[in-house]
C-alpha cells in the first residue's frame, strides 16, 4: 500500500523540479505517484472525501501546469479536465483553485488560441485579491492573450494593474507587461510613453538569468526580438 508521507513527498520533489525549470525530472515524479493519487481515497482513508478530492484537485491542477509549461498540450488538457472534475465534486469554491484556471489558460495562450486563453484567464482572476501576488500571473497572461486579439484597451488596463500591483514583490522584475506596454504605446504614437516603457522593460529584463529568459520567452511570439534585446544587456 502506497505512504502518503512518501507520496506526497515525491509531489513536493515534483513542485521543486518544475520552480527549476527541470521539466522531464518533474513530468517523471508525476507520473511516478499519478496513479496513487487518482486513488488517493483509497489508501489514504483517515482523511476526509472531501480532504481527498481537494489534494487530488491540486496534484492534476499541478501536473497540468508542468505539462503545459513542457509542451505536452493534450496531455495537460487531460490533467486540467481531471482536476476540473475534482473540484465539481468536492463542492469547495475557494481562491487556491484558480491557479489551475490560470494553468489551463496557459494551454491555450502557448498554442496562440487567445479567445479561449481569456476565457479562463478571466475565470482564474474572479473575485482575485491583488494581494494574491500569483494573480500578476494571470494579469500578464491574459494580457497578452487581448493584445494578440487586437483588444489593446483592455490589455493595457490588465498590463497597467500588473505592474503597479507588483510593487515590493518578486513579480516587479517581470519584464512581460512593460514590454507589452511599450508595444501599445508605439501603435498608439505615444513616444513618451513608449520610451518610459522601453526602458523599464530593459532594465527588468537584465535581471533575468539565461535559463529564466530562455524558459519566460519560449512560447512568446516576441520570442526572437526579447533575446536579441537580452543579448545586448
Amino acid at each position: 500500500m502506497a505512504s502518503p508521507i512518501a507520496q506526497f513527498r515525491v509531489w513536493d520533489n515534483a513542485k521543486e523540479a518544475a520552480r527549476k525549470f527541470q521539466y522531464d525530472e518533474a513530468i517523471a515524479l508525476y507520473r511516478n505517484v499519478e496513479a496513487d493519487m487518482k486513488n488517493l481515497h483509497k489508501w489514504r482513508a483517515s482523511k476526509t472525501e472531501r480532504d481527498n478530492l481537494f489534494d487530488q484537485a491540486l496534484f492534476f491542477g499541478d501536473f497540468c501546469g508542468v505539462l503545459a509549461g513542457k509542451g505536452l498540450y493534450t496531455e495537460a488538457k487531460a490533467k486540467g479536465d481531471l482536476a476540473l472534475k475534482f473540484i465539481e465534486k468536492s463542492g469547495f469554491t475557494t481562491t487556491v483553485f484558480k491557479y489551475i484556471y490560470y494553468n489551463i489558460g496557459n494551454i491555450y495562450l502557448f498554442q496562440q488560441e487567445y479567445a479561449q486563453a481569456c476565457e479562463w484567464f478571466e475565470k482564474s482572476l474572479e473575485g482575485a485579491t491583488y494581494f494574491y501576488t500569483s494573480v500578476n500571473n494571470y494579469l500578464v497572461n491574459y494580457g497578452i492573450s487581448l493584445y494578440f486579439l487586437g483588444m489593446t484597451d483592455k490589455a493595457k488596463e490588465k498590463f497597467e494593474l500588473a505592474i503597479s500591483s507588483s510593487k515590493g514583490t518578486k513579480y516587479n522584475n517581470n519584464f512581460e507587461p512593460s514590454f507589452y506596454m511599450w508595444k501599445i504605446c508605439e501603435l498608439r504614437n505615444e513616444k513618451k510613453e513608449s520610451q518610459k516603457y522601453r526602458k523599464m522593460y530593459l532594465i527588468r529584463l537584465k535581471k533575468y538569468s539565461q535559463i529564466e529568459i530562455e524558459w519566460a520567452t519560449s512560447t512568446m511570439e516576441d520570442r526572437k526580438e526579447i533575446l536579441t534585446d537580452y543579448a545586448k544587456k
